[in-house]
């Protein structure tokens, strides 16, 4: 008995303490000026407005300062192309960059319009982050937003449907959220072992920028040219959750003919998603290359695990992937939380703090979110809540860190990183 309440005034500190430090980083990486407001993911090292780290950064400020939260997802779609198109980057209030990301900038300059708006896209986080800040808070300011919520959506759908089977496509690897993944590898022709894999890959990144703006971004001819173009699970998994957001949505709004319409749209994509990137044989998604001999690339990472967001997958796929992948030692499970890649396909030469992200050992706080979410959408509050703790482990240990040692939680990339904050949500969900 006495354990037990020692143990509950020792959780109780350590949640003070999440809650203390991420309302410190909050504060200090957000970016405010007139109609604009948003957060860095991390001052300095990523100093421009991101789609993907705006998703989760709203959904913390959800549970702690809810006006902040909508501020930002306005900021979002009032960035938005008048094609429905959110961008990945916004070079806005960038004069704190450091000096190697300004050197970085200055090399794929080509990505970006006249108002900094970036033709890369990417996982659109920030509309689960709409019906998370909706369902905290009833606030009517978000249903506002649901045209431009359809018009990303229908966007993703149609515009980036470049293999004309119903899934989304990216069109380069910076659009998946996840970097230099070794997801990538093939279609690059790249050999790890290699001592300058790493400055070969950077180079043609930033080629393929050069090409598409070229083409001037026109998704026909990146089809025509058979360029770049990927079915990357994550993308599709968080697409297909945020159509059943926006449905969820129209739901709360009383509009239940477009609540239909988009839970339709989200059934489909996530039926495309079970044709297509579902291998028999391995039970696991994977994402698909290349329009002319499409196949699957059969490196696992946890981004597998995004479609079951949208709580549209057959439940086996889902018990087969909590079972086999998820809670496996050779997989994702870990001392310190899920690890982005799975342990039994890493390449031992690759160093946990490889400055090319998303190789190697890494725990990515957002990606505990997707997959704590994704068991909790089928019923393993156990596994969600395993997590949890996991991740408040990894902030106690090593700090608000960009990514995290799966095996000994130390910290690695940016210090004082945003997303890490949304560990916020998962206390409030699952502890």
């Amino acid at each position: 008995m006495v354990k037990k309440r020692v143990d509950n005034i020792l959780e109780t500190i350590k949640i003070d303490f999440v809650k203390k430090r991420s309302i410190e980083i909050l504060e200090h990486n957000k970016y405010e000026k007139g109609d604009i407001f948003f957060h860095y993911p991390a001052t300095g090292s990523y100093s421009s407005q991101f789609g993907w780290d705006s998703g989760f950064s709203i959904i913390s400020e959800s549970n702690l300062n809810p006006e902040n939260a909508l501020r930002e997802l306005q900021t979002i779609f009032n960035f938005q192309f008048d094609s429905g198109q959110i961008s990945h980057e916004i070079r806005i209030g960038n004069e704190n960059h450091n000096f190697t990301r300004k050197l970085l900038l200055s090399l794929v300059k080509g990505q970006y319009d006249e108002k900094g708006r970036s033709y890369l896209i990417d996982p659109p986080s920030y509309l689960l982050a709409a019906e998370a800040l909706y369902n905290r808070t009833k606030d009517k300011r978000v249903l506002d937003l649901l045209p431009s919520m359809e018009a990303c959506v229908n966007y993703l759908l149609e515009k980036r449907d470049l293999f004309g089977d119903g899934l989304v496509s990216i069109v380069h690897p910076w659009e998946s959220g996840c970097d230099f993944a070794p997801i990538f590898d093939k279609s690059f022709n790249i050999d790890v072992s290699n001592r300058f894999w790493g400055l070969k890959y950077l180079n043609k990144y930033i080629k393929l920028i050069r090409k598409l703006k070229k083409i001037n971004w026109n998704l026909d001819l990146v089809r025509k040219n058979n360029l770049f173009i990927m079915e990357d699970v994550g993308m599709n998994g968080i697409t297909a959750g945020g159509a059943r957001s926006i449905s969820n949505l129209y739901k709360e709004a009383g509009n239940l003919e477009k609540s239909e319409e988009y839970l339709s749209k989200a059934e489909k994509l996530v039926e495309s998603i079970e044709n297509h990137l579902w291998n028999d044989e391995k039970g696991f998604f994977y994402p698909r290359v290349d329009i002319k001999n499409p196949k699957n690339v059969l490196r696992s990472t946890a981004m597998g695990i995004a479609p079951l967001i949208s709580g549209l997958v057959d439940s086996d796929k889902a018990n087969m992937i909590f079972e086999n992948y998820l809670l496996s030692e050779d997989h994702f499970n870990g001392p310190f939380s899920v690890s982005f890649n799975s342990r039994s396909e890493l390449e031992p030469h690759i160093r946990f703090d490889s400055v090319y992200l998303w190789r190697g050992p890494c725990v990515w706080i957002n990606v505990n979110w997707i997959v704590a979410k994704a068991a909790d959408v089928y019923g393993r509050r156990d596994i969600a809540k395993e997590i949890t703790k996991k991740s408040v482990k990894l902030l106690e240990k090593s700090g608000y860190r960009e990514f995290y040692n799966p095996m000994t939680g130390i910290g690695g990339g940016a210090n004082g990183y945003t997303w890490s904050t949304v560990v916020l949500d998962m206390i409030h969900d699952y502890l």
